[in-house]
């Protein structure tokens, strides 16, 4: 189809390739790569590893060693939740926290800011307001318009950031990811994928239908009355 190759077997692999965007499913190793626009999503099940590259910003996360990287904008956020120590590195400024029973050390170019938590609630004013609030799991923060939720309870992580929702049920196996008003929603466990990306529309759901709508130019798989 147009320079686009899409190549299913459905028992084992999925493979396709559509306007130089590369879509590869491997559904009996869990392995899925995407990518798409020179940003790269590669999500990999088993060994619970989520990398993303997108516009030249790297988010890397590594869940079994709860490491989080993040490069946005030249500017690098680096935690690593496990002994308790966040360190950002932001616009040539560098924070280490130090969170150890509800204290919070704050090391910023040569200045400290010690906070301790109560009622969960923290407010940082320094050239910008950052205001966290921390309450049953819940993370808000706002810092300059931008709102970043995550919760956590039951496995779930919810991220808003630019208009950007990021949400990943790990539990029962559902990723969603909105990107740019792209929509990508994957759940492991019915088999349904959804990926809406530059006014081209992907939907599958590998039970029953397959449905691509790429460049006015529509694929309509139903696998249970096998019309194509």
């Amino acid at each position: 189809m147009d320079h686009s190759i899409i190549t299913i077997v459905m028992e084992h692999i999925i493979t396709i390739v559509m306007d130089h965007r590369i879509i590869t499913i491997v559904m009996d190793h869990s392995i899925i790569t995407i990518v798409m626009d020179h940003s790269i999503i590669t999500i990999v099940r088993d060994h619970s590893i989520i990398t993303i590259v997108m516009d030249h910003s790297i988010i890397t996360i590594v869940r079994d060693h709860s490491i989080i990287t993040m490069v946005m904008d030249h500017s690098i956020i680096t935690m690593v939740m496990d002994h308790s120590i966040i360190t950002i590195v932001r616009d040539h400024s560098i924070i280490t926290m130090v969170m150890d029973h509800s204290i919070i050390t704050m090391v910023m170019d040569y200045s400290i800011i010690t906070i301790v938590m109560d009622h969960s609630i923290i407010t940082i004013v320094m050239d910008h307001i950052i205001t966290i609030v921390m309450d049953h799991s819940i993370i808000t923060i706002v810092m300059d318009h931008s709102i970043i939720t995550i919760v956590r309870d039951h496995s779930i992580i919810t991220m808003v950031m630019d208009h950007s929702i990021i949400t990943m049920v790990m539990d029962h196996s559902i990723i969603t990811i909105v990107m740019d008003h792209s929509i990508i929603t994957i759940v492991m466990d019915h088999s349904i994928i959804t990926i809406v990306m530059d006014h081209s529309i992907i939907t599958i759901v590998m039970d029953h239908i397959i449905t691509i709508v790429m460049d006015h130019s529509i694929i309509t798989i139903v696998r249970d009355q096998s019309i194509m």
